[in-house]
């Protein structure tokens, strides 16, 4: 799928706006979430599970337009900084894809 320039130039502006802004109420910086919370956060934005792929802890998020989402810990693990990140950018995406449709 070809995204034309100027709708990948408004996603990466929404997403660093978004990103600047993000204070989710389920963690503080003291306390960073836990793998749950993020599995919670992508079902919310209607990822689906997809149960062809995934081995051991490793568990694969699928949402139409987007590449999968993999979370590679158990559920009661701390989230990664990086994993945050990347559960954040793919719900911002899948976000706007949902709302150009």
């Amino acid at each position: 799928m070809v995204f034309p320039i100027k709708h990948i130039l408004l996603i990466f502006s929404f997403v660093q706006v978004f990103l600047d802004s993000f204070a989710p109420s389920c963690y503080t910086p003291l306390m960073p979430p836990k793998i749950r919370d993020l599995k919670k956060m992508l079902l919310a934005a209607h990822f689906a599970l997809d149960s062809k792929r995934g081995k051991g802890s490793h568990v694969s998020y699928i949402h139409p337009g987007i590449k999968p989402v993999v979370i590679p810990h158990h559920d009661n693990d701390d989230a990664l900084p990086y994993l945050i990140r990347q559960v954040n950018r793919a719900i911002q995406l899948a976000n706007f894809i949902d709302h150009e449709k």
